[in-house]
């Protein structure tokens, strides 16, 4: 993915869902509320308004939307789609909780920060996308971003030793290796079946080795003298100690049930038939693995932020206006889904400012 389509994802996710204006007073028509806070339609006009007045990343927009199956643009003159101003007032409910949250545990946003967010969109390819935002449309993208990485980093937890020693104490199975040697007959290509007659004196070549190393023979000599596998056959056939997943898949079953000196195959893969003999196994020490663990752990707890945010969708009290659809928290991705029969599409509030009931 190009920088720019990368940029585009963020924008598309995290930048187009202000917070700035959610808490705007009562006489004012909402588009939602969020926990009792107010996302002004004023605001999300104006959103829609930068995007419209665009037109490269409008293109852009248009672009992804309607790889979804999604219009941006309504029908009559200057609308948007009621579908894609619904996603975008999802994200703005999503944002609003991001600010909410940001306010509850009294995070600073530190101008440092918003500035590197600003100078974010305005470097290499981005500048042509974003050069015709107004400045103050950027700023307040900006310090949007800037609250997202705030909270994220308040959010992300520090994986400790005691963690990193449960995990490999109650995993056993994943730092098990396998000391083992291989044969490798055939040393097909892998690009597409092999010639039948090809494959059948693999076969019988696999085969009768099995035979003379079950007979007494010696594997490494074996393995020098007739393997195809130019990175072991030097080395006697040896591997070394490995994982399962160094082995072909069509192997790992039988060489996880090999007893230590058990001669396992042949064993029919896209490169031709193994023979192997797993040594022995063993059990990597935890201070070889402690790095590896730790990354593991950090991976699978997530995105803290988006776990953040299926909570406190879960818990919020979201009511969106009519006039955009619905809050429907029983979707794949809780959001707002647009009326089926839109009242409007147009990108103004109502007329004289009336609030919308």
């Amino acid at each position: 993915m190009s920088t720019v389509r990368r940029t585009l994802a963020l924008f598309t996710a995290a930048v187009l869902a202000l917070v700035a204006g959610a808490a705007c007073g009562d006489i004012q028509p909402y588009a939602a509320k969020v926990n009792g806070k107010r996302i002004s339609v004023d605001k999300l006009n104006r959103e829609l308004e930068a995007v419209k007045g665009n037109q490269g990343y409008l293109e852009a927009v248009t672009a992804q939307a309607e790889s979804r199956g999604m219009s941006v643009l309504g029908a009559g003159e200057d609308t948007f789609g009621s579908g894609f101003v619904a996603e975008t007032l999802t994200r703005r409910i999503y944002f609003e909780l991001v600010h909410q949250e940001v306010v509850e545990r009294g995070l600073r946003v530190a101008d440092e920060a918003v500035q590197r967010a600003r100078e974010s969109f305005s470097e290499g390819e981005n500048a042509t996308v974003f050069a015709d935002f107004p400045d103050d449309f950027l700023d307040e993208i900006a310090y949007s971003t800037a609250e997202v990485e705030v909270l994220q980093e308040n959010l992300q937890t520090e994986i400790t030793d005691q963690q990193v020693q449960e995990f490999y104490r109650e995993n056993p199975q994943f730092f098990l290796q396998y000391c083992a040697r291989q044969i490798l007959t055939g040393g097909f290509s892998g690009d597409g079946p092999p010639p039948a007659d090809q494959e059948a004196a693999a076969r019988a070549a696999a085969e009768a080795i099995k035979r003379r190393i079950d007979a007494g023979e010696d594997f490494a000599a074996i393995a020098r003298a007739e393997s195809k596998d130019a990175t072991t056959a030097a080395q006697g056939g040896d591997l070394g100690c490995v994982p399962n997943n160094a082995f072909p898949p069509e192997a790992q079953a039988a060489v996880e049930a090999a007893e230590p000196g058990q001669v396992v195959g042949p064993i029919r893969t896209d490169r031709g038939f193994y023979v192997i003999q797993v040594q022995r196994t063993e059990t990597q020490p935890l201070e070889e693995v402690a790095d590896q663990i730790r990354s593991f752990l950090q991976q699978q707890a997530g995105d803290a932020l988006t776990t953040f945010l299926q909570e406190a969708i879960a818990e919020a009290e979201i009511e969106v206006n009519p006039r955009y659809g619905r809050f429907d928290r029983d979707q794949p991705q809780p959001r707002v889904v647009p009326p089926e029969v839109p009242v409007t599409e147009t990108t103004t509030a109502p007329e004289d400012g009336a609030p919308l009931q």
